[in-house]
């Protein structure tokens, strides 16, 4: 692990001085992994911990689903790797076509992983996550890379959540 946030620190993935997050909060440490796209050697090991952590929890999901946008990239592989299937989550339904909000095949309860990169106040997990909910699928874990919650959100209490 110690050597992953080595290479996300020289990639530029974690960044120390006073940063106003999304949340207003103020943070010494600022997080993104979003440019790991760039690095498929860091994507392949923190899907590689991911698998591993899964193994450890003995967890049990039909489904596997990516918060947009940072959580998508490792859902992919981790669909690859487990043999899960993936779901796509749009941020709002398409105005044309189908019209769909969730992106592949399922059925009506179902279990589904969601997968996240950093939960700060939960509020991306949340929004999506009640999106799976209304058509009628189960979550409850959730993987994420970094956990930085800096207080106790009471909506987040019916999930589980596991970080690297």
């Amino acid at each position: 692990m110690e050597e992953l946030i080595l290479k996300l620190y020289d990639v530029g993935c974690i960044e120390f001085g006073k940063f106003t997050l999304k949340s207003r909060v103020v943070s010494p440490i600022y997080i993104d992994f979003k440019a790991v796209v760039s690095y498929p050697d860091i994507v392949s090991s923190i899907v590689s911990l991911f698998n591993d952590r899964l193994k450890e929890l003995n967890i049990s999901f039909k489904r596997v689903c990516g918060v947009p946008y940072g959580g998508i990239v490792f859902t992919s592989l981790l669909s690859q790797s487990t043999s899960k299937p993936m779901l796509i989550v749009r941020k709002e339904a398409k105005r044309y076509g189908m019209k769909r909000l969730i992106e592949g095949s399922f059925n009506e309860g179902e279990t589904v992983l969601l997968v996240e990169d950093i939960i700060s106040t939960g509020k991306s997990i949340l929004e999506f996550g009640e999106k799976l909910v209304r058509q009628r699928l189960k979550i409850r874990d959730i993987l994420v890379i970094c956990d930085r919650r800096l207080h106790h959100f009471n909506s987040l209490n019916d999930l589980n959540i596991h970080s690297l």
